[in-house]
């Protein structure tokens, strides 16, 4: 399944107005669509129109990956954060209708998933026929990723973007089991974009940003998240291999990181 994710939309107060209007109706939308529900879990808020099932699903999904979050990186003591707000679009054409100017805009990417960061609420969108489909190759991978950017928000201005968005697709694949989690699972999405396309020089990946087309254009945007697990992946696992920090070196330096 090939899918898209725009993480940083160029109207944030669309969506995050969107959002505060859902949140202070509460009630259902005319004729026969679904009514809009608020269902709140420990750490939560899900705002959908695929029913309290679904809803309950996407508040599960992102509890057991923070709970993984909190354990691997030793932030097992309670802590207080600021509300994460998620509006959990049924499908497409729901998430369309809120961000029309991503599919009228020609060439666009069309978003799966959206992260936001408030003042007072980080606020997620998402798409639930994607994020929630047990049969694609990584069923959660879009909360998962979403919520990746949620945890590095304090860094994402700091860290390259192929970086940005290749740490979210390298955790993004965590698989959460019935007693075990596996960190560094392949990414067969990404494996095979890199298989089907050519994939970009590393010297144009590390110049994309937020403005680049690679970013931005539904034809493009693929092989740059496939090129950045990829790299991302690599560095990672092999500092976990030989106890190095090239991960932390391209943090820190200018992207490029060393050999």
């Amino acid at each position: 399944m090939e899918y898209f994710r725009l993480d940083h939309p160029p109207n944030r107060l669309i969506l995050l107005s969107f959002l505060i209007i859902i949140i202070a109706s509460g009630v259902a939308s005319a004729g026969n669509k679904p009514a809009w529900i608020e269902l709140r879990s420990p750490n939560f808020i899900v705002v959908t129109n695929a029913g309290e099932g679904k809803a309950r699903q996407t508040a599960y999904q992102f509890e057991m990956i923070r709970e993984v979050f909190r354990a691997f990186f030793g932030h097992e003591q309670e802590s207080v954060e600021q509300p994460v707000i998620i509006l959990a679009a049924k499908d497409e054409n729901t998430l369309k209708d809120l961000l029309p100017e991503f599919w009228t805009q020609k060439g666009a990417a069309h978003p799966v998933g959206l992260y936001l960061d408030g003042t007072d609420a980080d606020y997620i969108a998402l798409r639930l026929d994607v994020s929630l489909d047990q049969e694609a190759y990584e069923p959660f991978e879009p909360v998962y990723h979403e919520y990746v950017h949620h945890v590095t928000r304090h860094l994402i201005a700091q860290l390259p973007l192929w970086m940005v968005e290749g740490l979210a697709e390298f955790y993004g694949n965590i698989r959460i089991g019935s007693k075990d989690v596996y960190l560094g699972t392949p990414s067969r999405s990404n494996l095979a974009i890199l298989h089907q396309e050519r994939a970009l020089p590393v010297s144009t990946l590390f110049k994309i940003d937020a403005s680049s087309p690679y970013y931005h254009e539904q034809n493009k945007t693929s092989i740059f998240y496939a090129e950045s697990w990829a790299l991302t992946h690599y560095l990672i696992t092999r500092d976990w291999k030989e106890h190095t920090h090239r991960i932390n070196d391209c943090a820190a330096g200018d992207g490029h990181g060393s050999e």
